[in-house]
């Protein structure tokens, strides 16, 4: 195990290494702001993922997605002092594009091994790109959605910076045979219109007629 060492902070961009820091004596793993990590492998989050659904069924997807939005709140609030520590700025100010929030935020989910996320404007519609999710790629082509902790986290995240309660839901997954994970993110009368049509057999290319 690597002994941390003092390095330069790089604030706008980060590597594993910058990001974060082992203590050889005391075991822990701490992020560059201070927080506690897991290293978890694939087989421990597949079997977490298995446990919960053994024991919660259908109602794992919104356990996970409670669990999510709660960390995504969490994970906003750290960023926020982070990014005024380090840029001058509160995120969750009004004239600040969600886009650029995201960019930000993506750089420690990316470093910490979670995958890379964007957000896109389609047909007056935003959604979240997700690339290289942990849990679709560990859970592999099961025909269905898998990410229900990364939905929760992106609704967390950017309820808190747009100050707006916002729900989302995942559209087409990399586990359904996809090349990366997609999130609709909005108002929580259009994510229940989402899945009600996407339970009907809608395709995500087709909300934006369906969805006001």
């Amino acid at each position: 195990m690597p002994v941390p060492v003092e390095r330069e902070f790089k604030p706008n961009y980060f590597t594993p290494q910058d990001f974060a820091f082992y203590d050889t004596e005391s075991g822990e793993v701490v992020s560059h702001d201070g927080l506690r990590m897991l290293l978890a492998g694939d087989v421990m989050i597949l079997s977490l993922q298995q446990a919960l659904e053994g024991f919660a069924g259908d109602a794992s997807a919104e356990i996970l997605y409670d669990i999510g939005f709660d960390w995504g709140q969490r994970h906003f609030a750290n960023t926020d002092r982070f990014i005024f520590e380090n840029y001058g700025f509160h995120p969750n100010v009004p004239d600040t594009p969600l886009s650029g929030y995201a960019f930000l935020c993506d750089r420690g989910t990316a470093a910490s091994g979670w995958g890379r996320f964007f957000l896109v404007e389609e047909n007056g519609l935003i959604y979240v790109h997700l690339h290289n999710s942990c849990y679709a790629m560990t859970v592999g082509r099961i025909g269905r959605p898998a990410c229900h902790l990364y939905a929760g986290l992106f609704a967390g995240i950017f309820s808190a910076a747009s100050e707006t309660e916002l729900a989302c839901i995942e559209v087409i997954c990399y586990s359904m045979g996809a090349d990366f994970c997609r999130f609709l993110l909005g108002s929580r009368e259009q994510i229940d219109a989402a899945a009600f049509w996407l339970e009907s057999g809608m395709t995500y290319e087709s909300l934006s007629e369906a969805i006001p």
